[in-house]
């Protein structure tokens, strides 16, 4: 009789174990609170080594190819002090961004701002320290099928650099990509990270 009660109780909290599991999985995948985390493989495709201001980075999940971000920086014709950047991100159907934070560091920056409010909806925090600046980009679901062909979607951002009085053109940008599967139950973040040292163009009459 007391076997069949423990057998009983042992299978009363077996069942309670599974349901708070499968509930804290099911919470974790909605909340995009992810429990797991793992490195996206990123290369710089060889057609862009003769551009240092266009520069494209694939990124990869096991050799399967994920996304890419495309960089470009170019002199303002109308505004000597000015740059603009245009940073154009890929990645296949079948995955949602999460988050980006932008990095933009040199001692020739006096400040950096989003050329347009596009794209729409994205919330941005922007923070600044000495010659560092930094945006960070959420509340991207969604966003990133626009556009694009039927395998991919792309989301683009055009930032605006200004040059401070400082004679010094070297500049480091860095982009911190989340992004995850979406499947019913979204439990692993996936991260992609680009690092870039260049030069800021310098005018010419």
């Amino acid at each position: 009789m007391r076997v069949a009660r423990r057998k009983v109780v042992l299978a009363a909290v077996l069942v309670v174990v599974i349901m708070l599991v499968f509930s804290l999985l099911a919470f974790s995948s909605v909340s995009k609170r992810f429990i797991f985390s793992k490195e996206l493989a990123v290369r710089e495709v060889a057609d862009s080594f003769d551009n240092p201001y266009e520069p494209n980075y694939n990124f990869t999940d096991s050799s399967n190819y994920v996304g890419n971000l495309f960089f470009r920086m170019e002199r303002d014709f109308y505004n000597n002090s000015e740059n603009k950047v245009y940073i154009d991100i890929q990645h296949v159907r079948t995955t949602e961004l999460d988050s980006i934070v932008f990095l933009f560091k040199s001692p020739n920056l006096a400040s950096v701002f989003l050329d347009t409010n596009y794209p729409l909806g994205v919330t941005y925090v922007f923070s600044r320290s000495f010659d560092t600046f930094t945006i960070e980009a959420t509340n991207l679901g969604g966003l990133g099928v626009i556009g694009g062909t039927a395998e991919a979607g792309n989301i683009f951002f055009n930032f605006v650099l200004k040059s401070g009085p400082s004679h010094s053109n070297s500049l480091l940008f860095s982009a911190e990509l989340s992004m995850h599967y979406m499947t019913p139950l979204q439990l692993t973040s996936m991260k992609a990270s680009i690092s870039l040292n260049t030069n800021i163009p310098s005018y010419v009459n």
